[in-house]
């Protein structure tokens, strides 16, 4: 039930906010997607040709990264010359979890899957209550706190690693709970 509410609140702001046209990527957001594509499209790490399809193409970042004839370098991308090519400063983890998503539907699957990504935080908090109170009751109103929390609702279609490393960490941490009550 939680999940489903979750579900709901999360499609309805990705839903308003792609109608509104404010859902567009910001920020750091299409160089960890520039990433995804590169693993996607290239099956490597090296950004050069990435970028390049990015400038000319404007997939990811409709008002364009650069101009359509640029080169991608250091001062035009959040990359670093290496001996081998150019190298995202940002971590890879996160494009290697949305590089299939991406594939398969672009930023509105990235986006989606996300989400998706986010309701495991409510998976989480449940298997952490569990831990904490045999009242159904009472873990039911705390996992809906965490589900329609801010900013998991909001920011669970958002293209950062916060959200992933966040849901990570209460997994492991419900986990660490159970073993050490079940000890």
């Amino acid at each position: 039930m939680v999940l489903l509410i979750y579900a709901a609140a999360s499609a309805l702001v990705l839903y308003s906010w792609t109608q509104k046209g404010i859902n567009g990527v910001t920020g750091d957001e299409p160089h960890y997607l520039v990433i995804a594509s590169g693993i996607a499209y290239y099956h490597t790490f090296e950004q050069t040709r990435p970028y390049l399809r990015e400038f000319r193409k404007k997939e990811i970042y409709k008002a364009g990264l650069a101009p359509i004839d640029a080169v991608p370098s250091p001062s035009n991308t959040h990359a670093v010359r290496g001996p081998n090519g150019l190298y995202n400063v940002h971590n890879i983890g996160l494009p290697l979890l949305l590089a299939l998503p991406f594939a398969l539907g672009g930023v509105l699957a990235s986006k989606i899957f996300m989400s998706f990504l986010g309701s495991l935080a409510v998976i989480g908090a449940w298997r952490v209550s569990l831990c904490v109170s045999q009242d159904s009751v009472y873990r039911f109103w705390a996992v809906i706190a965490t589900a329609i929390a801010m900013p998991l609702i909001p920011a669970s279609n958002q293209i950062y690693p916060d959200i992933v490393a966040g849901v990570i960490a209460a997994i492991v941490l419900a986990y660490l709970i159970d073993s050490k009550i079940s000890t």
